[in-house]
């Protein structure tokens, strides 16, 4: 009998975005070639004259598909919410009403899977 085995281990990744005259940015991450067990995240933005408010959405960027949020997306927020992300599933996080041209960040801290053998080719 052959088990297949997979590599788990930790992993840490952020994205950047420039908000608009507006204070709206999205910033995508999704896995590639993984998978991914989120334990944590952490949203700010570089000025916080205006308060933002970041949405957290799974796959798609739809009112249903809204997993979190946090009204102070500029001040700095941790969430411990727990998300489960396939092989390519996006990750958004939108910030609404901060500051224009302020740079906002995210960091996303959890768990990565590989499988064994990698992910099955589509056809």
């Amino acid at each position: 009998m052959h088990i297949e085995r997979t590599q788990k281990a930790r992993f840490s990744t952020s994205g950047q975005v420039t908000l608009s005259g507006a204070g709206y940015g999205v910033i995508r991450l999704a896995p590639l070639g993984e998978e991914w067990e989120i334990d944590s995240y952490t949203v700010s933005v570089s000025t916080n004259t205006l308060e933002a408010i970041c949405n957290v959405y799974q796959r798609q960027m739809i009112k249903t598909n809204i997993v979190d949020f946090t009204p102070a997306g500029s001040t700095g927020a941790v969430s411990d919410t727990v998300l489960y992300h396939a092989d390519g599933e996006a990750l958004y996080f939108e910030w609404t009403g901060g500051d224009a041209a302020a740079v906002a960040t995210v960091t996303v801290r959890g768990w990565k899977t590989l499988p064994a053998r990698g992910f099955r080719a589509v056809s």
